[in-house]
């Protein structure tokens, strides 16, 4: 019992920490993914899809990811948003970063006919 107690605690640990892990990096797409839909819709800009990434995290995982970041960078047509940030640990001396992004063309006007 001396040994597997503490072994079946730590094997619990770890699914669960691989759990958190798996949710984190779900919440960080999904940040991107609304974020890049918010920076590149018609007449917006990339921090407004920046801000908006940042409002979603805050709101659905608060605790989850701490140190989170994230970043808008256009390119040409595209633009690109990436959220970084490392997930809670409940194994003692891990730590989990994560790094999500979503890239996509950003809406312009283009009159009939023309380029």
């Amino acid at each position: 019992m001396v040994i597997t107690i503490p072994a079946m605690i730590l094997l619990v640990m770890f699914v669960v920490q691989f759990s958190l892990v798996w949710h984190a990096r779900h919440v960080a797409q999904a940040a991107a993914e609304e974020g890049l839909r918010t920076g590149r819709a018609y007449q917006s800009t990339p921090a407004a899809g920046q801000l908006r990434a940042q409002d979603y995290l805050k709101a659905i995982a608060p605790n989850l990811i701490v140190k989170s970041n994230v970043d808008a960078n256009p390119n040409g047509n595209n633009l690109t948003l990436d959220v970084t940030g490392d997930v809670i640990s409940l194994v003692p001396l891990a730590t989990f970063h994560i790094h999500e992004s979503a890239t996509g063309p950003i809406e312009r006007f283009v009159a009939p006919g023309g380029a």
